[in-house]
């Protein structure tokens, strides 16, 4: 759930080693009391978020193929557990496709081990010693990451066939793996033109770094994904 935080304080840290195969970070937001409340921009990253406010709420962000703006009340503390891509499904116990584009309580997914009244951290620590995440969900999703690739290429050189590693994907992040590379190349791009690398470069060049057959293929992306043009949504972000 990547976010553009202008109007908030966020702050992201490395969860303990017993959940790093699992959780790529734990975040926090602040909004302070006074404040105006925060429209928070949250993209398509292809991962699944354990959202806590203390001693009120604990829901779950699903994960999701297009971008929302949600309203941030001031005086708000949201603490989150972030997901790798792929998986979530193992770690909540339920078909991560279950929650497909969902912001839901956790009383409502059937899930009894999260509760308002018990850390989040060591419930889903206790909940995983005995648990083993799907490997190969895990790999296919990093390699994604990295490169965009075909699913035929991708299932081949994993060693599976393209329904079989469709149906782990449906389990493990929510939808199929070339959903997933649409998605990841959205956020490949947006790291390297927010990074050094992008810096002052035309987007038709950051578009070819990136995975994008051209810039017309990384504006109907972008559009798809977010809403915006690539040079709205890069303005958004820095704004």
């Amino acid at each position: 759930m990547t976010t553009g935080l202008a109007s908030s304080s966020y702050r992201e840290w490395p969860p303990p080693v017993e959940l790093r195969p699992w959780v790529t970070c734990l975040w926090r937001q602040d909004v302070a009391s006074g404040a105006p409340d925060h429209p928070q921009l949250v993209l398509p990253d292809g991962c699944v978020d354990v959202l806590v406010q203390p001693r009120r709420h604990v829901a779950i962000a699903g994960p999701a193929t297009r971008a929302l703006t949600v309203d941030v009340a001031s005086g708000t503390t949201t603490y989150g557990i972030r997901f790798r891509p792929g998986a979530a499904g193992v770690a909540l116990g339920m078909p991560a496709a279950e929650l497909l584009d969902t912001d839901v309580p956790v009383d409502a997914t059937g899930i009894t081990w999260l509760r308002v009244d018990r850390p989040a951290v060591a419930a889903l620590t206790t909940r995983l010693r005995s648990a083993t995440p799907d490997a190969l969900v895990l790999e296919a999703a990093r390699r994604l990451d990295a490169e965009s690739a075909p699913v035929h290429d991708l299932a081949s050189d994993l060693g599976v066939g393209e329904r079989h590693l469709r149906r782990r994907f449906h389990t493990a992040v929510g939808y199929a793996p070339k959903t997933l590379d649409r998605v990841l190349r959205l956020q490949r791009f947006l790291r390297v033109a927010e990074g050094p690398e992008g810096t002052g470069a035309d987007l038709a060049v950051v578009a070819a770094m990136t995975g994008y057959a051209d810039q017309a293929h990384l504006a109907r992306d972008c559009r798809r994904l977010s809403g915006h043009t690539p040079t709205e949504l890069l303005e958004r972000r820095a704004g």
